[in-house]
């Protein structure tokens, strides 16, 4: 690699580090401003989360020329990768605003039996790179049920389709605690 080549590397990831930043800075302003404990604010923390282990897991690929392997393992990896530096992910494990581990399969093990790898149709979602997502609220991954998947949040669906549940959801939640929004 030519050092003009690297230099426009290092210059790409800092601009991308910086977007994700931003993003992220973006969604924990805005969920200061919705009650914590509301659907609303924990699908915007799992967003934020999910833009951080996105950006750990684009950083990785750039540098190393792959993904890592799948699972929290791979995940760790990428975030160690990111925060080589400076200390992005305090934490081991990456978990969602409800507690629970993300999901990442990269595609290479999309085959895999109970690779948590989900698929329409017979078509796996982001069929070239990996998904990375988490739960949701309900704690079921929907491998078998698109009802079950409604509330899970995903890199791969741009027009997040969940954001309507967590809607409902937050809807819900201050009628049943009888607080305004």
């Amino acid at each position: 690699m030519t050092s003009r080549t690297r230099s426009r590397v290092i210059v790409t990831l800092a601009l991308l580090g910086m977007c994700a930043f931003g993003i992220v800075l973006g969604f924990i302003a805005y969920s200061v401003s919705v009650p914590k404990g509301s659907p609303k604010a924990q699908m915007n923390r799992t967003e934020a989360a999910l833009t951080l282990l996105v950006t750990a897991l684009e950083t990785y690929k750039t540098d190393l020329d792959a993904y890592p392997p799948g699972g929290q393992t791979g995940l760790r990896m990428a975030t160690k990768h990111l925060s080589r530096n400076v200390n992005y992910v305090p934490t081991d494990e990456s978990l969602d605003a409800w507690g629970q581990p993300f999901v990442y399969v990269p595609h290479s093990e999309y085959g895999t039996p109970n690779s948590g790898a989900l698929e329409d149709d017979g078509e796996y979602f982001a069929p070239e790179t990996y998904q990375v997502y988490s739960i949701g609220m309900d704690g079921d991954a929907g491998i078998n049920s698109i009802e079950k998947r409604a509330d899970n949040i995903s890199n791969w669906d741009a027009s997040k389709p969940w954001r309507e549940t967590y809607q409902r959801r937050h809807q819900q939640y201050f009628l049943e605690s009888g607080t305004r929004q």
